[in-house]
């Protein structure tokens, strides 16, 4: 490995999520009671949809529509075809039934938060920041949840 790949690799395992999820693993496996009170975890899940709206709302302000409907149709894109194709795998392959199936789609369809800032941070780290919009297309992934329980209220009419 070389010096630069050694040191993004040390970057990587020493940011705040990837310590966060360390402490969380251990603190399972030493069978410890850690939690946080649920007011603050309230406040954080808060405090990460304002981030995410405003920031992505600013910088979506600042392009113009030309310049994003590329991204635009290929994220409705997947936003309308990731959770529909999960659907009719789990319930062909899978034999799921329609609400778990759905349950399961609503999970691939939508983004992790967590997931998109670690990517954020690491392309930061490789000095190629993302388009500014991108938190804004991450807010229209989370419709992929409306879509499998679309898809799911539809199976059961």
């Amino acid at each position: 490995m070389t010096m630069m790949g050694m040191e993004l690799l040390i970057a990587n395992l020493m940011s705040p999520l990837v310590l966060a999820f360390l402490l969380g693993v251990i603190a399972t496996l030493v069978k410890s009671e850690l939690a946080f009170p649920e007011g603050v975890l309230k406040f954080m899940s808060v405090y990460l949809l304002f981030a995410i709206g405003l920031k992505g709302g600013h910088e979506l302000s600042q392009v113009s529509f030309a310049e994003i409907s590329g991204a635009l149709m290929i994220t409705v894109a997947l936003v309308i075809f990731i959770p529909a194709f999960c659907f009719v795998v789990l319930r062909r392959l899978g034999s799921l039934s329609i609400e778990n199936a759905a349950g399961v789609a609503a999970h691939y369809g939508s983004v992790s938060s967590v997931t998109f800032f670690a990517a954020l941070a690491f392309a930061k780290a490789m000095n190629a920041p993302p388009e500014g919009f991108m938190p804004a297309l991450v807010a229209l992934m989370e419709w992929g949840v409306v879509v499998a329980l679309f898809i799911a209220r539809w199976q059961l009419a």
